[in-house]
Parts: structure tokens; C-alpha cells; sequence
């Protein structure tokens, strides 16, 4: 099976929506980046078949998606990389912005509690 993918003018609007919804910090560590410097990460890994869609990418410096890359069962506890086998994988909540959120395909974000 292959994954379906956005190119040219899908990807660059998907890549513009993604980067305001994170208000040019990184989703990461919170610090700004440049909108022609960031990396988009898929949640959903795109090799485990994750689609190009607004509640599957954030915004990260490449460093900090190196450290998420490396560190995949933290990544994990906090939102940031989710099974293939979630039966609803748009609807885990992450750590974004010091507060556990949703991301709605709308493209913005919503708070959400998360039991400890």
C-alpha cells in the first residue's frame, strides 16, 4: 500500500497552515523559527502510512526533530509520534505549547485534559 501525498500547491498551503497554527514557534521546544527554516513532522510517521493532514504535522526545528526522531517513546507519552494501530489517531492529544492539546483537521488547536 502507498501513502497518498500532497505535492506543489497542497503541500506548500498544508505547510503555510501548519506553521500559523504554530504562531512561528516550534511545537517542540517552543522557541521561534523561520517559516522557510522549519521542518514539518508527521505524527503519524509518513513510513507507517501517515497522511499529509493538519492534525498530523507540526512545526520543529530540525534539531528538535532529530531529538524526537532518537527518542520515539517520549515522543510517544507525549503526542508527538502515534501508532499506526490508534483507531482514532486525530484525536491524540500532545504537549503543544505547555498545555495538552488536540488538532483538530480545521488546522488550529484545541486545550484538552489529559488524566495523569
Amino acid at each position: 500500500m502507498k501513502r497518498a501525498k500532497l505535492t506543489g500547491k497542497g503541500l506548500k498551503d498544508l505547510r503555510a497552515l501548519v506553521y500559523r497554527r504554530s504562531q512561528g514557534l516550534c511545537d517542540w521546544c517552543g522557541k521561534g523559527v523561520r517559516e522557510d527554516a522549519f521542518e514539518m513532522h508527521h505524527r503519524l510517521l509518513k513510513s507507517r502510512l501517515g497522511p499529509d493532514a493538519p492534525w498530523n504535522c507540526v512545526v520543529l526545528h530540525s534539531s528538535c526533530h532529530a531529538w524526537i526522531t532518537r527518542h520515539p517513546e517520549r515522543a510517544k507519552e507525549l503526542g508527538f509520534e502515534i501508532s499506526r494501530y490508534d483507531p482514532n489517531p486525530d484525536s491524540v492529544p500532545m504537549w503543544l505549547h505547555q498545555q495538552y492539546a488536540v488538532i483538530p483537521d480545521g488546522g488550529g488547536w484545541a486545550q484538552t485534559l489529559v488524566a495523569a
